[in-house]
């Protein structure tokens, strides 16, 4: 009886972890919640970051998939440092993983915030 009372307890504390994870449309709410509440000098920052990586990001996908990018949305939540600690993708692809994976280990924006969520929508 204490191993299930024990379980169970370890159960009921976790379910608020599992309830407050972001599907990919609140997270993308979020984002565009976020970034509209920057400051110009903030936003260019996070233009210039996403601009820079973005066009590396694609080319070397592009050589590495062989594949040309289509419709896709990208979500990053970034934490106090601006590294990324959770990304949301739509449409998942050979090269939507590849950019993922890159944007991941090279994408760094600092805000003010403890965490801060930011997207990359690209539409042909």
């Amino acid at each position: 009886m204490k191993i299930l009372t024990s379980i169970f307890l370890i159960i009921v504390l976790c379910l608020p972890l599992y309830a407050a994870e972001l599907n990919y449309e609140s997270a993308l709410a979020k984002s565009k919640q976020d970034e509209s509440s920057l400051n110009s000098s903030l936003m260019q920052s996070l233009l210039e970051v996403q601009g820079n990586l973005i066009g590396k990001a694609f080319m070397s996908c592009i050589r590495k998939t062989g594949m040309a990018p289509h419709d896709f949305t990208l979500v990053m939540r970034l934490n106090k440092t601006g590294e990324i600690s959770k990304t949301w993708l739509k449409k998942r692809t050979k090269f939507t993983s590849c950019f993922t994976s890159l944007m991941e280990t090279n994408f760094k924006f600092s805000s003010d915030r403890d965490e801060f969520y930011t997207a990359i929508e690209y539409e042909q």
